[in-house]
């Protein structure tokens, strides 16, 4: 049943995390530039 239970999981939540991540990478390059 784990495996039906990822494969059901809704994509909304999949793309808030890509654009979660998307942001944290931004920030993270924007203090690496700065620091720099």
């Amino acid at each position: 049943w784990y495996k039906e239970y990822l494969h059901d999981t809704p994509t909304e939540t999949d793309k808030e995390r890509q654009e979660y991540w998307a942001d944290m990478h931004e920030k993270l390059k924007r203090e690496k530039s700065n620091n720099n």
